[in-house]
């Protein structure tokens, strides 16, 4: 499914396959998923206003990794065995 999406609008993951609307002259060299926020940018910063988006062959990337671990990731407490102090009686 093919959709005009804004510069703005743009998300990585998204399967560009062409430029509908631009102020300066920047001719595409292809087609593919806009794999980072950065490449979006320059696209902006060289004039391009609307893009033509297939749906169908875009992908969600994963968000960016958080430095706190997830509850999967946290170490246990291990457990040691506690020695008597004192004497022992029986």
């Amino acid at each position: 499914m093919l959709e005009q999406v804004p510069i703005d609008d743009l998300q990585p993951g998204m399967y560009v396959n062409q430029v509908l609307e631009q102020t300066g002259s920047l001719k595409m060299r292809s087609k593919g998923i806009v794999k980072t926020q950065a490449i979006i940018d320059s696209l902006r910063a060289k004039g391009i206003l609307t893009v033509e988006v297939d749906l169908a062959k875009s992908k969600p990337l994963k968000a960016p990794e958080t430095s706190e671990p997830s509850k999967e990731e946290t170490p246990k407490a291990i457990k040691t065995p506690v020695k008597p102090v004192g004497p022992r009686f029986n």
